[in-house]
């Protein structure tokens, strides 16, 4: 279930944005914030108070990209705020395992992954798991049902 190329929004119907990049390497399938300045940042782990926004960087595939191409500094940035039941391909941080329903969060790097904790403190979910996973590497995508 994790193709390539202008597929990052499975099903739903998410809020479409755009917003400059703050640094370069934002790959579709990340989390992303808005920074002070109103530029997209690659966004944190997870807190108790906050279990991370739902905002993923999507494919600028009106110029021809696919979910492998990132977006350059100060590039126009094309991006989701997803709601819940929304399906969308999430990039993984590496070496974690999990089941289909298992419940994700919010990770370093604007990765998603299966640990609730941050600083000792749990974090709600910020989706379920649509496809299993077994280890394998970091920024695999895979598809996630939003909380």
């Amino acid at each position: 279930m994790s193709p390539s190329g202008r597929v990052i929004v499975l099903k739903g119907n998410p809020i479409v944005k755009e917003a400059s990049a703050s640094v370069a390497g934002l790959l579709p399938g990340i989390r992303v914030n808005l920074e002070a300045a109103g530029q997209l940042e690659v966004a944190g782990v997870a807190t108790e108070q906050d279990p991370g926004r739902k905002a993923f960087v999507v494919e600028a595939d009106v110029v021809g990209n696919t979910a492998a191409d990132a977006y350059a500094d100060d590039d126009q940035v094309k991006y989701i705020v997803a709601g819940p039941g929304d399906e969308i391909l999430i990039r993984v941080t590496a070496a974690l395992t999990w089941a289909i329903g298992d419940p994700l969060y919010a990770a370093a790097l604007g990765r998603v992954g299966d640990i609730p904790l941050s600083t000792g403190v749990a974090a709600a979910p910020i989706g379920y798991a649509l496809e299993a996973n077994a280890a394998a590497a970091v920024d695999t995508l895979f598809a996630m049902e939003v909380a």
